[in-house]
Order: structure tokens, then sequence, then C-alpha cells
């Protein structure tokens, strides 16, 4: 079947899980599992890579990282087709609403009666790119581009961060990983 991974990987999968559940706060282990049960029905029609790319998607920025990183390392993940699952990540970032990114932009010290926020570029777990407009000290516009880091971003990856130090203790523990 597409995607399929080894049942030992499966298995250290099936492992880590609740240690990095354990690790987050109860709203985000509730969020992630709210997510999770919303693709419900989805999920069982899913392959393995399908099901572990949108499991590492609840997870926020890092678990995407986590997957963008593994669906390039042939070494690590020598499966094609759950390579290819994995590499879905790299177009699964939610766009960022208007709102929040004109309030992006305030917080950084633009005036908003000086800036014109065009169509979104790209979206990507940690920042968003938007075309726009920025006016200059004679009055006129000038066509530039806005890189958006998410909101908290910088919050969300120290705890991801202590997430993953866990669940790298936790492998080292009990199956002697480096």
């Amino acid at each position: 079947q597409k995607g399929q991974f080894d049942p030992k990987v499966y298995q250290i999968i099936k492992e880590i899980y609740p240690v990095i559940m354990k690790q987050y706060s109860p709203a985000k282990r509730t969020s992630i599992a709210l997510s999770l049960l919303r693709l419900q029905d989805e999920l069982l029609k899913l392959s393995d890579g399908e099901k572990l790319a949108i499991l590492l998607a609840s997870l926020g920025p890092v678990g995407v990282k986590i997957g963008q990183y593994l669906s390039e390392n042939q070494n690590i993940i020598p499966n094609d087709a759950l390579r290819s699952d994995l590499a879905s990540l790299k177009d699964r970032a939610e766009p960022l609403p208007k709102l929040a990114v004109l309030d992006t932009l305030q917080s950084a010290g633009y005036k908003l009666e000086n800036i014109r926020v065009g169509r979104m570029l790209g979206s990507a777990s940690m920042k968003q790119v938007h075309e726009g407009w920025l006016k200059d000290e004679n009055g006129q516009w000038k066509h530039v581009v806005f890189k958006i880091l998410r909101p908290k971003i910088k919050r969300t990856i120290d705890e991801d961060l202590q997430v993953l130090r866990s669940v790298l203790d936790y492998l080292k523990t009990t199956r002697g990983i480096e």
C-alpha cells in the first residue's frame, strides 16, 4: 500500500505520541485532539504516510519541519512513497487571516495608513509572504514584499523544542537512539 513503512517505525511513533502529548499544555493537547477528531473519517482512507503527515502537521511548525526534513532524507526514510507523503507538508500551511497580517505589520512599527497589503505570495509553517505597497516620505507608493512571521511563533517553537527534547530523551532511554 502507498506510503507503508516499517512496523518498527510505526511502533516508535505509537510510543512517542503519548510522550509528545504529555509535554504540551492542556489547551494545545485539546487543539491537537480536536483537529485529529475532525479528520477521523478521512484518516481511515489514508495511507500510513499520509496519516503521519497529518499527525506531524497537527503538532505545529516544528512537526511540519520534522516532516519536511524526513521527506528530503532518503537515508532516514528509504521508502519513496512515504517521503512523498511527508513532502506534502510543504504545501499545508494555513494562511493567516488578513487582520493578523495587518496586526503583525502594525506591531512591527508600520502605520496602517502607510501600507497596503496585497495578495499572498506564499504561506509556510513559520512565515507568510504578501505583496504590498509602502508609502515613502514623499507620499509615493512603492511596491514591496512583506514577510510576516506567524504570531507567537517564538513561543510555539520554544514549546515544540522542549517536546522534541523529551522525545529524544525517551528514545535514548528506551531505544538507545542517539
